[in-house]
């Protein structure tokens, strides 16, 4: 479940910051919210996958299993295509109904997101807050991968780009509610980003590098099927925690922006954690 965060939300960026033109002062404005189901994408095969929407059928119409789903799974599949395609975070309800389906091996770890979800009222991202719930997640996604083949849309990011590279240019960046503090790179180099998150809410950093000669309004126009070069996604930061992010960057226009939904349900950067910058 915990995957489904920056696809959506990435998807948001795409349609819905049409508003955020392309300043060359350096940041951008925040962007109106709406809703999408759009997703980004990449073509550069050592970066972090390109987010995507699930396909919709996990059964061919002649009642045949899709590619490496067991039929056997077929009602769970959808059920894990379901709960990870809504613009909307999971309700108490929407997770119970995919327990309901949902193989007993992963029984314990659903159950555990249940009660957390109801101790926080139904706030999902209080769910991400909490060690025992988090690690919770991270289990119930590794088993729609084994089982849906959920993760097999691209080839994983390189581990290394969430560790600080102590040869690189370090970066040091103050999350807030909502904001990067801080200043950003304007030459070519490796960088390690270190973002404190002195806020309230979890934060996390999305790297996009733009194709040379697109605009952010030429990817906001071709809903992210052209024009995104290079994706990168740091560790996430738990309140008082940190996340990083290491990288080489070339010449170009870059986007970093936190994709995590706040309270009224859009994505932080909807709120002005957004920043675009150029890499000379």
């Amino acid at each position: 479940m915990r995957h489904r965060l920056i696809p959506a939300a990435l998807g948001c960026l795409l349609l819905a910051c049409a508003a955020c033109g392309n300043d060359d002062s350096g940041d951008v404005g925040a962007p109106a919210p709406a809703a999408t189901d759009a997703s980004a994408a990449t073509d550069a095969p050592t970066t972090a996958p390109a987010p995507s929407a699930p396909a919709t059928d996990v059964t061919e119409p002649d009642g045949g299993d899709a590619a490496g789903v067991d039929p056997a799974d077929a009602e769970y599949c959808a059920a894990v295509e379901a709960i990870n395609s809504t613009d909307a975070m999971p309700t108490v309800d929407d997770v119970r109904a995919y327990l309901e389906v949902a193989p007993e091996e992963v029984h314990p770890p659903v159950e555990l997101v249940i009660a957390k979800l109801e101790e926080a009222g139904g706030d999902f991202m209080a769910v991400f807050a909490d060690e025992a719930a988090g690690a919770a997640l991270e289990e119930i996604t590794a088993f729609e991968e084994a089982r849906c083949g959920t993760g097999d849309d691209g080839p994983p990011q390189d581990p290394m780009v969430t560790v600080v590279d102590e040869t690189a240019t370090r970066v040091d960046l103050v999350a807030t509610e909502y904001a990067y503090e801080g200043d950003l790179p304007t030459s070519e180099g490796r960088y390690s980003f270190v973002m404190s998150n002195e806020g309230a809410e979890p934060h996390i950093m999305i790297l996009l590098r733009l194709e040379d000669g697109a605009s952010l309004d030429e990817v906001l126009a071709a809903e992210g099927d052209e024009g995104v070069a290079e994706t990168y996604e740091s560790s996430p930061a738990m309140p008082g925690g940190e996340g990083v992010l290491t990288t080489d960057l070339v010449a170009g226009t870059w986007v970093l922006l936190c994709p995590i939904p706040g309270p009224e349900g859009h994505p932080h950067f909807v709120d002005g954690m957004i920043r675009e910058f150029t890499i000379g």
